[in-house]
Order: C-alpha cells, then structure tokens, then sequence
C-alpha cells in the first residue's frame, strides 16, 4: 500500500499540521507503508526521511496573499502536463521496488523490479536529504549507478551479501552536508540520464527479506524543445 499527500501547508512554522505529517512519515516505517509528501520549497529536491517515507520539495512562490511567510503552489504546476507535480504522481502510481538478490555464475546481482524508478528527476545535480539512522555514517553511503533491462534495473554486488564489492565503475561521487541530527544534505556530481541508487552498507537482513535499504531515482533526459 502507497499514499502520496499533497499540501501548501507543511513548512517549519506551521505547527500542528507540519506536526501530523511528521507523525505520518515516521509512522510509515513502523507499519512499512510507504507514504510520499508532496509539498512547497524553494528548489526541486527530495528529503528521504526514511526507508518507505519521503518528500518531494516542489519549487514554488511566497504567496502573494495570506501570510507571505509561505511559498504556495499553484493549480497549473499540477495540471499542465509537463509539471513537476504530475511527474511526480506518475512515478509513485508504480508499485515501489522491491529489492532481490540471485547467484549468477559466482558473483551476486541485486536488482530492482521495474525498469525505472518511480522518482524521477530531470535536474542532472538534484538535491536529496537523507536522514540516517542512529549510528550510521555518511561514509557508509554510496550512490550507485545501476544497469537496466526490459524487467528491472541491475547492480553486482560482490560474491555474497555477507561480502559485498562495488565496482569503481558503478559508483558516483557526492558531496555531504550534516544540516540536523542525522539528516544530511546531498548533491551528487553531474549526473547523466540513467538509472541510480543510494545504498546503506552492511543494511542487508535476508532472513526478513531485505536485500540492502536503498533509495532508486532516475535522472530524466531534458525534454527536446518543441519546434514551431
């Protein structure tokens, strides 16, 4: 089950409803609901607070009326079809991923069901918030280009989960920023169009069918110009 919220209201002044939505996400992990919260932000970005939980900041205006303190969004930036809100809607009207592991001639390839991730991002360098669990590092994450097929998107993992080996090649290079107690602002290098993950290591517990905690998003190609 998925739910995707949309609201002008949730900002770091708004008290009780910012207060309910918070309680919502965290809620999603206990129950492994995935929950998605679309709301205003200065810039396009996406804030993984959790393993089934995220919010998409949309970039958005203060409001010309009401209190001007708040950024609002406006009907078009849903109802055009090109708008970042619809792709948004679009990409979590999927089933989330489901991560698995397989033995492939002594080497092991972990994989996401679906060709694409449901969030997908036309900015080449977006902007996530990660918010780790206590204990974790930042040096514990990396970000992973995967490969894909017709079926599902691809990365090698090493010969086991117990001894996981990334290849060079696979990996892509971020910046880090510790913005809050274990939320951390990242900004990958340029990305080209494909396929991508970010992988918390030593996360895998295949007794409860997790192959590794992990975050999927594509990165778009930039829509060719229209021709008048």
């Amino acid at each position: 089950m998925k739910s995707v919220h949309i609201t002008n209201y949730y900002h770091k002044n708004s008290g009780g409803i910012s207060t309910s939505y918070n309680n919502l996400l965290a809620a999603a992990e206990r129950h492994r609901r995935h929950v998605a919260l679309i709301v205003p932000g200065e810039t396009e970005s996406v804030e993984i607070v959790n393993e089934f939980a995220k919010i998409y900041y949309v970039p958005a205006k203060y409001s010309p009326i009401f209190d001007k303190r708040y950024r609002i969004m406006m009907p078009w930036q849903y109802m055009m079809k090109d708008s970042a809100i619809r792709k948004i809607l679009l990409g979590e009207s999927q089933g989330p991923g489901v991560g698995k592991f397989m033995g492939q001639k002594g080497k092991g390839i972990g994989y996401l069901l679906e060709p694409k991730a449901a969030t997908r991002i036309s900015e080449p360098t977006p902007v996530f918030y990660l918010r780790l669990p206590a204990g974790k590092p930042i040096e514990e994450v990396v970000l992973l280009a995967l490969s894909s097929t017709k079926q599902r998107r691809e990365i090698e993992l090493g010969p086991s989960l117990e001894k996981q080996e990334l290849k060079a090649e696979s990996r892509r290079s971020f910046e880090s920023l510790e913005v809050g107690a274990q939320l951390f602002k990242i900004t990958p290098m340029k990305l080209a169009p494909g396929e991508y993950l970010f992988l918390l290591l030593g996360s895998a517990e295949p007794p409860k069918g997790s192959y590794g905690k992990v975050y999927d998003f594509s990165i778009q190609a930039p829509a060719k110009p229209v021709k008048k």
